[in-house]
């Protein structure tokens, strides 16, 4: 009988420290698991803000991480995903590609016949209606999207406050933005007009063009530099809020891996 409780005793503490080295064992892989899984989404967030893959990353078989760090990254990467794929589908929903005009646009050929090249007016007249969509519509749906992904993601609370400030407040820049741009695409399409209204006063020789009458190329040169400058200011604002979004990501990211 002793040798019983002997062996009893010593089947207990096996199990004992079979079950501390199972719960170490269980604590490695899981931070082996965390750690893996902020590696992959902070590659899929990184490959997301250069604007690849942004579409697949968005459907349903985008499994949420078990991590709360790579959770937060999940949730960031998805709403820079929806703003990207909006802005996709919107500029495709008006048939233009905000980044590539039409070939002729800012060639001589162009200046000197532009009656020739409708595509131009057509182009920028769309612009303008998808930046005028854009400002008005694009940041409150990205905001509901990225609500129910952090509701979604169990990180309510200050991340959530944190978050939605953050995004906030580019909001009114965002906007701006988009106005200014649309502005500049309006005064394209006016540009354009002005050229066609020109007829016989405007000729293309020779590769060149020439106006009859020094005023029309004074007006037709002040339309297109303020229509250029309403697009620059865009673009200084979108090179802007891409380096401090960059930072922010790769503070983020540091963060989370430390």
């Amino acid at each position: 009988m002793p040798c019983l409780a002997l062996s009893r005793r010593a089947a207990s503490r096996r199990i004992a420290a079979t079950g501390v080295m199972l719960a170490a064992a269980l604590s490695t892989t899981a931070c082996v698991d965390k750690k893996k899984e902020i590696g992959e989404q902070t590659i899929l967030l990184q490959q997301a803000a250069n604007g690849g893959g942004v579409v697949s990353q968005l459907q349903p078989g985008d499994p949420m991480p078990r991590s709360r760090e790579a959770r937060a990254l999940w949730v960031t990467r998805r709403g820079l995903g929806s703003l990207k794929h909006l802005a996709d589908s919107v500029s495709a929903r008006y048939g233009i590609d905000v980044n590539k005009p039409p070939a002729a646009f800012g060639t001589q050929e162009y200046y000197g016949n532009a009656s020739a090249h409708p595509e131009v007016r057509r182009y920028f007249a769309q612009y303008a209606l998808y930046a005028a969509d854009m400002r008005e519509h694009a940041f409150e749906w990205v905001r509901g999207r990225l609500q129910e992904d952090v509701r979604a993601s169990h990180l309510a609370g200050p991340f959530e406050r944190g978050m939605l400030r953050a995004y906030d407040g580019k909001i009114t820049p965002f906007k701006h933005a988009m106005q200014t741009a649309g502005n500049g695409a309006t005064e394209m399409v006016a540009l354009h007009d002005y050229l066609v209204s020109l007829g016989g006063r405007l000729h293309y020789d020779g590769g060149m063009v020439r106006f009859e009458r020094m005023a029309d190329m004074t007006r037709a040169q002040e339309l297109e530099q303020h229509a250029r400058a309403q697009f620059q200011e865009a673009a200084r604002y979108a090179a802007r809020s891409e380096q401090e979004g960059r930072g922010q990501l790769q503070e983020l990211t540091n963060l989370l891996n430390d």
